[in-house]
């Protein structure tokens, strides 16, 4: 069975996570500093600050919802988004897991998502793991 999970990522050089929080006036679910490995398994470390706000959605649910979720979180905030300025990077990633007999995942979005992640102006990033 396909899986679906999705975040808000804010990636600065510049800023940590506690900064950008103050910023945009929104608690992260979780951070990334700079030199902290990527993972348990590789010497590759993390080159820049992360900033994470994670879906709260049913990980069974389409990617739409994930997003709606996120947005629905950062509310009437968005509007401090505009506040990082050159520092930052917005990005919306977004994770598709599944088996092979679990077919094509539908990968869609709609312009009304589109429009509200411009206002964050975010990149939209989808990684398949099937």
């Amino acid at each position: 069975m396909l899986k679906y999970y999705s975040s808000i990522d804010v990636f600065s050089e510049s800023l940590n996570a506690e900064e950008i929080e103050n910023i945009l006036n929104i608690k992260y679910d979780e951070k990334r500093e700079i030199g902290q490995p990527r993972t348990k398994k590789t010497t590759l470390k993390f080159t820049e600050n992360v900033w994470i706000l994670k879906s709260k959605t049913d990980p069974n649910l389409p990617l739409e919802h994930h997003i709606e979720n996120l947005l629905e979180r950062i509310g009437p905030n968005i509007k401090n988004f505009s506040h990082l300025g050159d520092n930052c990077e917005v990005q919306c990633s977004c994770i598709i897991e599944g088996e092979e007999e679990d077919g094509t995942p539908e990968i869609g979005f709609p312009s009304s998502l589109i429009q509200k992640l411009s206002l964050l102006n975010a990149s939209i990033d989808v990684d398949l793991y099937i």
